[in-house]
């Protein structure tokens, strides 16, 4: 097959006869014929002229849908047509393969492989067919033939796949479908569930509920307001949609979760069959409180609504906690709570614009293990001292248990690299000023770090990287060792670490440890892991004059060791009686002083925060500073008897907290009314800014955070309208998303707003019907076709085949053809040769006849007797022109 480029330049063949034809009147009928084939040539030359390569290689990437839309009968299928083309792949053929769902991945570049089983498995709650198409023609060379097939139901929530077939087709890659067609089977669903975003309490509130069925049947739906069972009713769907409405009473103040629920005799995919929607129900302000003290009542005194909960019920998820206003800590330790709540109270204030309030105590902030958290970042106060020119002087020695029995940790992580984090963790905690010496033991110990200044932290961790499980268990030898090091070091405190499961061999350990006791030198034991000899530890530090921790789940430990460091230094809990200095500020409006405390936990105010109360070492005793869009608080003392028994009696006392807790709230939306709307996997968030006298806000700096379970995404919204602002995020998973948006006029905060969203299910399993309309539009704008076999993956692309340039060979024939009328003409041998090879066999002239016969007359010596009178003259004639 042959194409040309620019098929215009064909009309210039028209020239050709003409050449020809003007040649042949010149008497040159063979040169005429050489310069027309050379003027045809340059003309297929100047078209562009390709001829068809049938031995090229086809390039082809596979689209493999993995959404949850694609059900496992789909999924074989797709596969034994992936198994199918590959036996039909030429060895010049390449081919490559791309899963997709939410993203694509690439998982086999186009090559020569003979296996495409798909290993990868993309985010299943979405399809984003034009992002698949993107990726798969991105693997594909530059030029060649190549082709994109697209093995999917046809669901799609991207928008974008016709659009990206045509710009790959416009790239010369051809864009094929092949559909993965569902069985018609029952399935009943909730499509959507409307609700009003905010009522008074006491109201009730209106909800409709939008249920689905494909088939004919009863289904029995059911509302649930936070778990509970409102209401259920019974609704006959005639195989299509009906709305069913219910209505429920809203009591209590907060954020409720309304769910609808269907079920039916006939289903097929149980995850759509629920629902649901927020509504915040309006009412003073709520306050979530954890601790043991007395704050709840004196807070409800001035008016605030306060829930209290303990420190293991906080929840996880800081979309739980956008319902309150502030949440307060009072004296409560890191280890009473999670990683995941500690990361829930920042990402609350951060992202959420909640406020946090700590007091302290003796188990709060650095002494409770504040330090390196999530709970940290939130607060105005480093949990280290560092404006202090001189801390007293700490000697420590780990002692860690490495033996056989250490080795096969209960968990996924071994105890023994958890012991290597754990004295990491220390070693980055202790000041420059400190000693630490790190002693490993099994059925022998050594030193892995002799007792060195804790600014050598570099050399210590990579010696305590060193660590590795051994035999049996004999950890007395250790202890004294750790005993010898600690009596010739001078430092105000001496303490020992130990950190095993207590299975060792027996000894004189009461003896040895109570000389230690003698010398100043303390001891705290750590118990780890669920077959540790708890009673053997807790004597240990009962003899060491310590404290016992266990830590059944070994994960807790460096939590535990970083709370031990900062008890053991004696210099974080400052006891004392002692008047705060104070400083004017919003927290203390209109409190002129305050009186006396008699202890509080040392930290270092970080920079931003503001320090209204503080010691006379320059210590902050109450600190604020806001924290992303929300606001946080310490107060370093407590409020009971033990540090603040002068306060109990103040009568301000009430007021003082009051006014902490206000302060820290969330501000109210100042007019802003925030919207929030699920459609297929994205989230469209809409603002509407009014000031006071309803007017439209316009050029404000709109930004919102999106709160999920795993991640949180940044939103910038851009104004559409007077006063109107959007933006968009996309929802990875089911389940409940918060968004937390401020708005700011040149640098001023205008106001901020919360509310959540939910989408119970992925849109996947909204509409679990194939689509192959998109399918066969994808393939139209993709120039290609819907496949219905196999080997048609690999057979030339319609709009791709392989083409290969002719021009320059047609040019390189015209060149030779030239050259060669060129030495015709200046050459005469080669131009009778041309000549006679132009008309074939010579033909003799009626001079060469005579010539011939004069030569045979000359043989005879004369003319032949028969000749006559005029025949005789000829040949007469003709010798002499012979020259005989």
């Amino acid at each position: 097959m042959i194409r040309f480029g620019w098929p215009w330049a064909l009309l210039l063949l028209a020239s050709v006869p003409w050449v020809l034809r003007v040649g042949r009147r010149a008497g040159q009928p063979g040169l005429a014929t050489l310069r027309s084939a050379a003027v045809a040539l340059v003309v297929l030359a100047l078209s562009g002229m390709q001829v068809l390569d049938r031995t090229a290689p086809v390039h082809v990437v596979f689209a493999l849908d993995r959404s949850a839309s694609v059900g496992p009968e789909q999924a074989r299928a797709a596969e034994q047509f992936l198994r199918e083309a590959l036996r039909h792949r030429r060895p010049q053929d390449r081919v490559g393969l791309v899963t997709f769902g939410g993203q694509a991945v690439p998982e086999v570049a186009p090559a020569a492989v003979a296996d495409l089983t798909p290993t990868q498995r993309p985010s299943p709650h979405h399809t984003d067919l034009g992002e698949a198409i993107r990726v798969s023609a991105s693997l594909l060379p530059p030029s060649g033939l190549r082709r994109v097939v697209v093995l999917s139901d046809g669901q799609d929530h991207g928008g974008t796949a016709v659009e990206a077939a045509r710009v790959a087709r416009a790239a010369g890659v051809q864009v094929d479908t092949v559909p993965l067609l569902r069985p018609p089977s029952p399935e009943a669903s909730v499509e959507a569930i409307q609700a009003p975003a905010s009522v008074p309490a006491g109201e009730r509130v209106p909800v409709r509920v939008q249920v689905a069925s494909t088939t004919p049947q009863e289904l029995a739906v059911e509302l649930t307001v936070d778990g509970l069972l409102v209401d259920e009713r019974r609704v006959f769907v005639a195989g299509g949609r009906s709305v069913v409405r219910f209505a429920w009473r809203a009591a209590r103040p907060g954020w409720a979760e309304v769910q609808a629920r269907v079920q039916a005799a006939r289903d097929g995919v149980a995850a759509n069959n629920v629902g649901a929607a927020v509504v915040r129900v309006e009412g003073p302000p709520a306050v979530l409180y954890a601790g043991s003290g007395r704050l709840p009542e004196l807070l409800r005194a001035q008016g605030l609504r306060v829930e209290r909960v303990q420190g293991n019920a906080l929840p996880t998820a800081a979309g739980r906690l956008a319902p309150y206003h502030v949440v307060v800590l009072e004296d409560l330790p890191a280890l009473a709570l999670s990683r995941s709540q500690m990361e829930a109270l920042r990402d609350y204030v951060r992202d959420l614009g909640g406020g946090l309030v700590v007091v302290g105590g003796p188990h709060a902030f650095g002494v409770g293990g504040y330090a390196r958290t999530a709970l940290e970042e939130a607060l105005p106060v480093f949990m280290e001292v560092r404006h202090r020119v001189a801390l007293p002087s700490m000697a420590l020695v780990l002692v860690l248990d490495t033996s056989g029995s250490m080795g096969g940790a209960g968990t996924e992580t071994a105890k023994v690299e958890l012991a290597k984090e754990v004295a990491r963790s220390v070693v980055e905690l202790l000041g420059d000023h400190d000693r630490i010496g790190v002693i490993q033991f099994d059925q022998d110990y050594r030193w892995l770090v002799p007792l060195v200044p804790a600014r050598e932290r570099e050399r210590i961790v990579a010696q305590v990287g060193r660590l590795r499980a051994g035999g049996g268990t004999d950890m007395l030898p250790a202890l004294r060792a750790a005993y010898e090091a600690l009596r010739s070091v001078q430092a105000r405190v001496k303490h020992v670490i130990v950190l095993s499961d207590g299975q060792t061999d027996p000894g004189e350990f009461e003896r040895w440890v109570g000389r230690m006791r003698a010398e100043h030198i303390t001891l705290t034991a750590v118990s780890v892991g669920k077959d540790a000899d708890v009673p053997f530890m807790r004597s240990l530090a009962r003899w060491g004059g310590g404290r016992h921790y266990l830590a059944r789940d070994p994960s807790t430990l460096p939590q535990i060791l970083v709370t031990e460091a900062f008890v053991s230094s004696r210099s974080y809990l400052v006891e004392g009686r002692f008047t705060p200095r104070q400083v004017p500020g919003d927290l203390l409006r209109g409190i002129p002083g305050v009186p006396p405390l008699r202890g509080y936990v040392a930290t270092s105010p970080k920079p931003g925060a503001v320090v209204e109360l503080s010691s006379g070492q320059r210590d902050p005793i109450l600190a604020a500073w806001r924290y992303g869009l929300g606001r946080a608080v310490a107060f370093t003392s407590d409020a009971v008897p033990r540090w603040a028994l002068e306060w109990q009696s103040w009568s301000p006392f009430a007021r003082f907290w009051s006014q902490v807790v206000r302060w820290a709230m969330r501000e109210d939306a100042n007019g802003l009314q925030l919207h929030a709307e699920v459609v297929g996997s994205r989230l469209r968030i809409a603002l509407d800014a009014r000031g006071p006298a309803g007017e439209e806000l316009d050029g404000l700096d709109v930004h919102a955070r999106v709160v999920g379970f795993r991640r949180v995404q940044e939103v910038q919204l851009r104004q559409t309208a007077p006063g109107w602002y959007e933006g968009e995020a996309v929802l990875d998973e089911s389940g409940t998303y918060t968004v937390g948006l401020s708005a700011y006029d040149g640098g001023r905060a205008v106001g901020q707003a919360v509310r959540p969203v939910v989408m119970p299910y992925p849109p996947e399993l909204r509409d679990l019907e194939p689509d192959p309309t998109l399918l066969a539009r994808v393939a139209e704008a993709g120039g290609g076709r819907m496949l219905r076999s196999p080997q048609e993956s690999l057979a030339p692309p319609r709009d791709g085949r392989d083409y290969r340039d002719a021009w320059p060979l047609a040019t390189a024939g015209a060149v030779g053809l030239f050259l060669l009328e060129l030495v015709g003409r200046r050459v005469p041998v080669v131009a009778a040769w041309v000549r006679r090879w132009a008309s074939g066999p010579a033909q003799p002239s009626e001079a060469d006849r005579w010539y011939q016969e004069a030569d045979r007359w000359k043989a005879l010596a004369g003319p032949p007797p028969d000749a006559d009178l005029e025949e005789r003259a000829r040949l007469y004639i003709a010798r002499l022109k012979r020259g005989s």
